[in-house]
């Protein structure tokens, strides 16, 4: 991901000056916020007409009109715009105007994998809640499910914040760890993405998991991990009888 992340800013446009990019903000009665590209070249947001709701990309909305519409958001390369649509079937999302075919009673933001040949997001049917990627839902359902799920570097693992009787943990492509827990925080792939790491609370006390399982050592306070550029350490901010120390430890 990170490659990408820099190729993709080498091919932007680094011009020093200013450049226009909204100026049909007042065409529209009704105007949602305004969410930009990632390099800053392209906008868009939610809209409302004598037809509907729908989403306005570069001053040019959508030709498809809904009962509900929101929340925007830019592929990587800023060619693909996601968003949240309902329709009298039900919410899902679309892409650059085009619905999944699936429908849930609920559909969280929508979220571009790292290359945007993918999109994920959070879904709710009527056999509980799960992860919907490119519309197809996980067959595995939850009691809850976290809103922000995370694509690996290289997209092909996506890991969220699942729940259920009070516990937490990490799924992976639907995987679920091996160990729950009081809490968890939102999980964070290693640069290769082979491996997994969340902050963890149990027993009142907090720790770092890696693929589920929790580090020996408990604190009073432990901050979200870290990795190291190699992904072979993490670091994390760690509280001990009422004092700070900075951790950093080989996985």
């Amino acid at each position: 991901m990170r490659k990408q992340e820099k190729d993709l800013k080498l091919s932007w446009d680094w011009t020093t000056g200013k450049e226009l990019i909204v100026d049909w903000e007042t065409k529209y009665e009704n105007l949602g916020i305004i969410h930009f590209s990632p390099d800053g070249k392209r906008a868009a947001a939610w809209m409302k007409d004598e037809k509907g709701q729908t989403i306005v990309v570069d001053g040019k909305p959508w030709e498809g009109r809904f009962k509900y519409c929101g929340l925007p958001h830019f592929s990587p390369d800023g060619k693909k715009v996601a968003a949240i649509v309902e329709d009298e079937k039900g919410r899902t999302i679309a892409v650059n105007g085009e619905p999944w075919k699936k429908r849930f009673k609920y559909c969280g933001a929508p979220y571009f994998s790292p290359d945007g040949k993918k999109v994920v997001a959070w879904v709710k049917d009527e056999k509980g809640e799960t992860i919907a990627v490119n519309g197809e839902p996980w067959e595995e359902r939850f009691e809850k499910c976290c809103w922000r799920p995370l694509f690996s570097p290289d997209g092909e693992k996506i890991a969220v914040k699942v729940g259920k009787e009070c516990k937490e943990t990490i799924a992976v492509n639907g995987q679920v760890w091996p160990n729950w827990f009081f809490e968890c925080g939102i999980p964070q792939f290693s640069p290769d993405g082979e491996k997994v790491v969340a902050w963890v609370k149990d027993k009142g006390m907090e720790t770092i998991a890696i693929d589920g399982y929790p580090w020996e050592e408990r604190f009073t306070r432990c901050s979200n991990p870290q990795f190291s550029p190699d992904g072979k350490k993490i670091m994390v901010i760690v509280k001990e009888k009422g004092k700070y120390y900075r951790l950093v430890k080989e996985i």
